[in-house]
């Protein structure tokens, strides 16, 4: 499994942290494409040529439009007797026989959701937190590799961390004890371990002053 992880900074959250996977590096060069159309919701599409047979399926998916030039927030592409659906930085998220179209249209129909998870940010909040993994400055992890993530905040924090896999489940990997907030500056050890299904995941941390309702 390749892992991509954008960390996240609060309350400054750039959309160029989200722009990329740092994890998963699986990439092919994807065409060139217009800037994107303007105050479009959902996310766009843009589709190879030997991929063009989906376009009906897509299309009739809630929130999701084919690029008709414009830029795309995924590609698919035909890769011999596979699709490949790609983020549109070039950074490869899964492989799909043919038999398993139904889970790359249940994928791509998560996108906009994962989008606004992904980007999710509090406009006023007035701290940071931050994640670092290790093993560090690794482009990928293999399967069964055991991974520390170490969750911090400047500032006493009920800590949230959640996982967006390959087929666009949401996971809670890690969430502070009830009354128990981690202290400021100091890092949280979450361990886990590389499973199959391979692919390119997200991992999306959130840090609270006080524990929101349901905590």
């Amino acid at each position: 499994m390749n892992l991509g992880q954008p960390p996240q900074l609060l309350p400054h959250n750039a959309p160029s942290l989200t722009a990329q996977a740092l994890f998963g590096v699986v990439r092919t060069q994807l065409p060139a494409s217009a800037p994107a159309a303007a105050s479009r919701q959902g996310v766009t599409v843009s589709l190879s040529p030997a991929a063009q047979a989906l376009a009906p399926q897509l299309a009739a998916l809630p929130e999701v439009h084919i690029a008709r030039g414009e830029a795309a927030d995924l590609a698919i592409a035909r890769a011999g007797d596979r699709y490949e659906l790609y983020i549109a930085n070039g950074v490869r998220i899964q492989q799909y026989a043919d038999s398993e179209i139904p889970r790359l249209l249940e994928r791509v129909r998560r996108e906009p959701q994962i989008q606004r998870l992904r980007d999710w940010s509090f406009a006023q909040q007035a701290f940071h937190a931050a994640i670092e993994a290790e093993p560090a400055n690794r482009d990928a992890y293999a399967l069964g590799e055991a991974i520390e993530f170490r969750l911090s905040a400047d500032r006493p924090s009920y800590l949230l961390l959640m996982n967006i896999d390959v087929s666009g489940e949401v996971t809670v990997v890690y969430k502070s004890p009830a009354g128990q907030p981690a202290e400021a500056n100091q890092a949280v050890a979450v361990r886990t371990c590389v499973a199959a299904p391979a692919g390119t995941e997200y991992m999306k941390l959130f840090a609270f002053a006080a524990p929101p309702q349901g905590w």
